[in-house]
Parts: structure tokens; sequence; C-alpha cells
């Protein structure tokens, strides 16, 4: 087999990665030319730090796509995580926030598996479960915090202020979750469930565990970001999570990720949420209005869908 055989078979199999991160690398090339300080060192790394719960949300959103869901949920998930990191261990150093982190991630682990249950055992579309107990998380949410308020101890909130430690935070779960989904049984459990469920029934997967377990996993993720988060902002906020739940799942779709699922690789999934961040960060740079930013963020998402729509035909 020759060399351009060989070249040309890689691209075949790896072609939304080079896709996406060919648009990535224009969207840096528009960016730059559009405002000379887009690419300094303070304003790429702001772009980073400030993106990291959005980020991790994205990888939660893209393994409930692959098993062929979708999660309205996350933002409310995340508001909730905040509120309680806000209200519990308030004070003191690392220790005190531990009850905080422990029940944040048992609660949201208990989601997902409500979330895995309602969709496998009682045959609720994805879309319908997840918003449902988004509205509830809400309401749970504003019962902690009626608004923004209560205290991260400053102990515990200032590792996540590093650039260094939270580019080390995202490269170890970035790892994590690559190995698994390439490297793992349960990694090609994920794509097959997505990709025909009834196939994946008739090879001995047991269809049902899988998806209870995406949710799961997914669940752990929105922990993890709303714990970020809320180290970030140093108080709970029972709405700062929404915006979360559609940048998530454009960022997601953006990279390559299918509705129908069993398609997209998490590599992509972290070049969607730099486009994402890069369009808002451009605008931002050229003093567009917050309310045109929304349009944007609007348009990129139906964008992203019909894009999506007109290679699954």
């Amino acid at each position: 087999m020759t060399f351009k055989v060989r070249f040309v078979n890689h691209y075949k199999r790896r072609r939304d990665i080079y896709n996406i991160y060919a648009l990535l690398l224009l969207f840096v090339i528009i960016s730059s030319i559009l405002d000379k300080d887009f690419l300094t060192l303070r304003n790429l790394t702001n772009i980073f730090t400030t993106n990291v719960p959005f980020l991790i949300a994205a990888y939660a959103q893209t393994i409930v796509i692959l098993i062929g869901g979708v999660d309205l949920s996350i933002g409310a998930c995340i508001s909730l995580v905040t509120c309680i990191m806000a209200t519990i261990g308030t004070e003191g150093g690392w220790w005190s926030a531990m009850p905080g982190i422990f029940i944040s991630f048992l609660v949201c682990a208990v989601l997902g598996f409500m979330k895995g249950i309602l969709i496998t055992k009682f045959g609720i579309q994805a879309l319908i479960a997840t918003l449902s107990i988004s509205l509830i998380i809400g309401g749970f949410s504003l019962a902690i915090l009626d608004k923004p308020g209560g205290n991260v101890s400053k102990e515990f909130s200032k590792p996540f202020s590093s650039d260094i430690s939270l580019f080390i935070i995202c490269t170890i779960i970035f790892i994590l979750i690559w190995f698994m989904l390439n490297y793992t049984k349960f990694g090609k459990y994920i794509y097959a469930v997505g990709g025909n469920s009834l196939s994946a029934y008739s090879a001995g997967i047991n269809v049902d565990v899988v998806k209870i377990s995406g949710f799961i996993l997914s669940g752990f993720l929105i922990a993890l970001a709303g714990v970020v988060s809320a180290a970030s902002m140093r108080s709970g906020d029972p709405t700062s999570g929404e915006p979360l739940t559609l940048k998530s799942l454009t960022a997601s779709i953006i990279g390559g990720a299918s509705f129908s699922g069993g398609k997209g690789y998490i590599e992509c999934t972290f070049a969607g949420v730099i486009i994402f961040a890069i369009i808002n960060n451009i605008l931002n740079l050229l003093g567009v209005s917050t309310f045109y930013q929304y349009i944007a963020q609007g348009l990129l998402l139906i964008f992203a869908i019909a894009i999506t729509s007109i290679q699954d035909k």
C-alpha cells in the first residue's frame, strides 16, 4: 500500500478531527485579524480559564450524546452544585469543603442514575426526562439559595484561580475520558449502543446498563464542573449554570457528535468548546452587545445541527 493510499484511508477515518481543527485554525486566523489583542498571552489564557466549567460540561454532554441521548439538565445540576458548595463547609481550608464536594458528586451521580432509569426502564425520551429533571433541580436550587450568595472558602478556591492548576485538571480529565472511550471495553460499548442499540443487544451488550452508566459518568463530570464553577465564583448561584446547557450541546454538535448516537470524539468536543469561546471572546473584544452574542450563539447552534443532520443522511 502506497503512502498516498494510507494517508487517504487515515484521513477518512479521522476526517471529523482534521476538519474541526482546520475550522478552529480558521477562527484563530480571522480573530487575530479582527483584533490585534486576540493572540496575546493574557487573552488566550483568559479564554481557557474562564471556560473550564463549560469544557467539562461539554464532555459530560458528549458522553450522553454518544449513547444516543441528550441532557437538558446539565446547567441546572451545575447551579445546584454551586449552591451546595456555598452553603456546606463554608469556613476553613480544603477539609471543610470535602462534605460539600462529596454531597455534590453523590447528588449528581444519583440524578444521573435517575435519568438513565427514566429513559431505559420507563421509555421516556431523553429530551423530556432531562428537561423535567432540570425543572425539579431548579426548584431545589432556589430552595437552597433564592439569590446568588453563600460562601466558598478562600483556601479551597485558591488552586482553582491558578492557570496551571486548571490546565492540569483539564488535561487529566481529557486523558482519562479519551482513554476510556478509545481503549476500554466500556468505551466500545458506548459507541456500540449509540450506533445501533439493537445490534449491541444482539451482541450480548446490556444496553440499559451502558446507558445508565453513561448518565452516571456524565453526572460525575457535571459535579466537577459545578465545583470548579463554585470555586471560581467563591459563591453559589441558583441560575449560574443555565447557559451551559445549550452551550455544552452546541460545542458537542460543533465537534461532530451526532444526535443519532455512536459518533463523535472527545478531542473534537474540545475544539468545539474553543471555537465557541473564541467567537464570544472576539465579540467581546469588538465591543459587541451581549444581546447580539446570544443571537450569534443561537445561529451557531442551528448551523451545527444543520451540518450534522446533512452528514447523517
